[in-house]
Parts: C-alpha cells; structure tokens; sequence
C-alpha cells in the first residue's frame, strides 16, 4: 500500500502516470480506509491485516488474485472520478474479451467488471487535489472460501423472502482461471497461475497504452523512498487498526463514500458486492435451501 501512495505523489510532483501489477505472497485481509476493524472474526498464522488508502470495505488478497494499479496526474484527462472510472473499468473489461472471455460486461456502478452477470474484477479510488489513483483485483483462482468465513464476518441478505449469502457468491465468483481452461495445457497448477497472472496483465497494459510505454523497474531506490511511509504510516498499528494519520484535504479532495476523518465505519459487506443492488446480488448467489 505505501507503493500505492508513492505513485499517487509521483504523479502529481513529475506528471508522471504509472500502471502496476502485482500479487501477494500471503493471503491478506485488506481493510478500506473509513472502515473499522469489527469485520475481523479470527485471523490466523497464515494472513495478515493491512489498510488501504481507498475506499468500499474489507477483501482478501492473495496468491489466487492480480491487483491493477493505475495513477495518474490532474490534468484534465478525466472530468471527474466517474469518467476516469469508467474509463480504465472499461480497459480492464475489454482486455478479458480480448482474451476470447465471453459475456464481460464493466458494471460501472457496482465498481467492477462481470462475468455472466458475477462480479470478477473490483477496484477503488482516490481522487487526489493533483493525481488520482484507481486500484483493483482480478480473482484469477478460486478462493479457499471456508478461510475466508473463518476470519471475517460474511454478511447475508433477504430478498424476496429468500436468504442469499456473501459465502455462496465467493464460490460462485467466475474466476479467469475457469475462462482459460485452454490456456498452457501442459503446465503444472503453480505455472498456469503464474501465465494467466502475465497474460492478463500484458493485455490490460496493451490495451491502456496500445504498446506505448516506458518498463521501470522498482527499485533500490523507490524502496528507500518508501520507507517513511512504511515506517510511519503502513505498518503501523495506528494506521491499520485506526486509520492514523488520516489524509487532508490539501492532499485528498475524494475518497468515494468515505469522509477523510472522523468515524470508522462499521458492518460493512464483503467489497466486491459493496455496491451491487439486491436484483443484481440473488444472480450472483445461490438461495439457502
């Protein structure tokens, strides 16, 4: 997360704009910014809790997902957060479809991408007073979902008389692995993961820069500049348990549904269906029997 803040200042201090991809090597409950920490059931040995600088609500990060990054500077490219929503939504969405993925559709208000109507791709901004930064995750394998359910609380929904749960649409997530069944038949589990993860990530970057970009490498030098943030901020307990230091409004001018101070917001649903509708959530879920 300091690398996600890192690139949000480089853009606006050098106008440069940056696009990365990256995984976890370990499982990660990954907290928005305005949330409080009451969605922690039991987190074990083999996850850790980290805070990010967008907003939503809580998700677990790991080996099974890619995260996109894109950060970019203020400088009227995009009229408003919407419009630079929808518009890297709508890179993000056409890169599966170039990779022969059928029926994606970019649900620019439930802030992600689907498959046959289920949410796969989800992500988050900050619309900063110079740059701006949208995130996100692409489920590439499918969860272990009974970690999940024992480490935060899955919420559960009644429509139409009927009780629909957050547990069930983590199993039906269409994850890209299960669009690729083709895809390097002959490599081990550990290798198609990691081909999808470069395939995926080569499509996006094509179809965001049509092959104009420069590759830097982060490096000795980027890892010292990160440091205070790390030290100061990320890994410390006052930020992640209690969202200190909070960012101002000479840095931040929006964080979508959140206020950059006060209340840490409570109860909040799994992120990826933070904001999909009740008509929309029943398709992506099986009813309890």
């Amino acid at each position: 997360m300091a690398l996600e803040e890192y690139f949000v200042k480089l853009a606006a201090t050098d106008r440069i704009p940056s696009i990365r991809f990256f995984t976890f090597d370990r499982d990660s409950i990954v907290l928005s910014y305005g949330q409080d920490t009451d969605v922690l059931k039991k987190l074990d040995y083999d996850v850790d809790l980290i805070r990010r600088l967008t907003g939503g609500s809580h998700v677990q990060t790991g080996q099974n997902t890619l995260a996109y990054m894109f950060a970019v500077p203020r400088d009227r490219s995009f009229k408003d957060l919407v419009e630079m929503r929808k518009y890297y939504g709508g890179i993000v969405a056409r890169a599966l479809e170039n990779l022969g993925i059928e029926n994606v559709e970019a649900d620019h208000r439930a802030c992600g991408v689907k498959i046959d109507g289920k949410i796969v791709a989800s992500h988050a901004m900050l619309w900063g007073v110079d740059s701006a930064l949208l995130h996100g995750l692409i489920i590439v394998k499918p969860y272990h979902v009974e970690k999940i359910a024992s480490r935060v609380w899955l919420k559960t929904r009644k429509i139409h008389g009927r009780l629909y749960t957050e547990e069930s649409a983590l199993r039906n997530i269409p994850a890209i692995l299960n669009q690729l069944q083709d895809f390097a038949p002959n490599a081990n589990p550990e290798q198609k993961l990691k081909a999808v993860n470069d395939l995926l990530a080569q499509e996006i970057l094509r179809e965001a820069t049509k092959g104009k970009y420069e590759r830097r490498k982060i490096d000795e030098n980027v890892l010292a500049r990160i440091q205070p943030l790390l030290q100061g901020k990320y890994n410390q307990k006052t930020w992640i348990h209690g969202r200190e230091p909070a960012f101002t409004e000479k840095e931040v001018e929006e964080i979508p549904g959140e206020k950059l101070a006060g209340r840490l917001k409570k109860n909040l649903p799994y992120c990826l269906w933070i904001e999909v509708k009740n008509r929309d959530f029943k398709k992506m879920a099986k009813p309890v029997e």
